[in-house]
C-alpha cells in the first residue's frame, strides 16, 4: 500500500465523534452510513459504515466510475485488520493486515503483512509474517489447568490455512485448527509435569504451492506442576 493512498484512507477514516452524535452520518437499521464525494484524483466516492453506534466496522473506497478500489475494516475510527485492494478489472490485487501496534508509523497505518496476487488469485509476492501477534496467560501452570494462548493471524484470500501448536522437544502435536480466524483463543493441556517448550505454527498453502509458507513463534519454559 503506497504512502499517498495511505494518507487518503487515513483522512477518510479519522472522523470526529462525540456522544455518538455521528454528525453527517445516516442512521439505518444495521448501523450508520456516510456517503460523500472526495476530490482525490481517481478516488471519487466513499462509503463508510459503522456498526453498533461506534466507529468500528467496514469501509469501502470507490473509483469515480463506481468500481471498488479498496475494502477494509476500521476500529475506533482507524484502519485495522483486513484490507483489500482491487485492480481495474475488479480482481483482488493486494491483501494487507493492518495491526494496531504500528510502532513508529505515527498516524499512518502499519501493514504488518502484505500478499500480492495475479489476475487468477495466485500469489505473486508477499512481505511480513502472517502470524501477527501472540500472548499467553502464565509461565506457571497447574497440571489440571490449560494454557490459554491468544493468536492474531493475517488471512489472505485464496489460501488454505492451518494453526497448530507442537511440543518442540518431542515434536508432538498438541493442538490443530484448520482455517482459523483473524483472532483466536486456544487452550493447551498437558499430561506430564516439568518445563515445556512450545512452537506455534501457522501454515498457508495454495494449489500451486501445497506446502505453502509457515510462520512460527516459540513459547519456552512453561512450568507444569502438580
Amino acid at each position: 500500500m503506497n504512502k499517498s493512498l495511505s494518507l487518503i484512507i487515513i483522512s477518510i477514516l479519522i472522523l470526529g465523534c462525540k456522544d455518538n452524535s455521528f454528525d453527517g452520518w445516516e442512521k439505518t437499521d444495521d448501523g450508520y452510513y456516510q456517503k460523500t464525494i472526495e476530490p482525490y484524483k481517481n478516488y471519487g466516492k466513499r462509503i463508510n459504515k459503522t456498526l453498533y453506534d461506534t466507529l468500528n466496522g467496514t469501509f469501502e473506497v470507490f473509483n469515480k466510475n463506481g468500481t471498488i478500489n479498496h475494502r477494509g475494516e476500521f476500529k475506533d475510527g482507524k484502519i485495522y485488520g483486513n484490507l483489500y485492494e482491487y485492480d481495474s478489472n475488479q480482481k483482488l490485487k493486494e491483501y494487507s493486515f493492518i495491526w494496531e501496534d504500528c510502532g513508529t508509523c505515527k498516524d499512518l497505518p502499519a501493514a504488518h503483512y502484505i500478499m500480492k496476487y495475479d489476475s487468477l488469485g495466485m500469489q505473486v509476492d508477499y512481505s511480513g509474517k502472517a502470524l501477527i501477534y501472540w500472548n499467553f496467560d502464565n509461565y506457571k501452570l497447574n497440571k489440571n489447568d490449560s494454557l490459554e494462548i491468544n493468536v492474531v493471524l493475517a488471512k489472505p484470500p485464496f489460501f488454505e490455512t492451518e494453526l497448530s501448536v507442537f511440543e518442540k522437544n518431542s515434536n508432538k502435536e498438541l493442538f490443530v485448527l484448520p482455517n482459523p480466524k483473524n483472532h483466536n483463543k486456544i487452550k493447551i493441556g498437558f499430561n506430564s509435569l516439568g518445563n515445556k517448550n512450545l512452537r506455534i505454527q501457522y501454515r498457508l498453502a495454495q494449489e500451486s504451492s501445497p506446502y505453502g509458507m509457515i510462520s512460527t513463534a516459540d513459547i519456552d519454559n512453561i512450568l507444569v506442576y502438580e
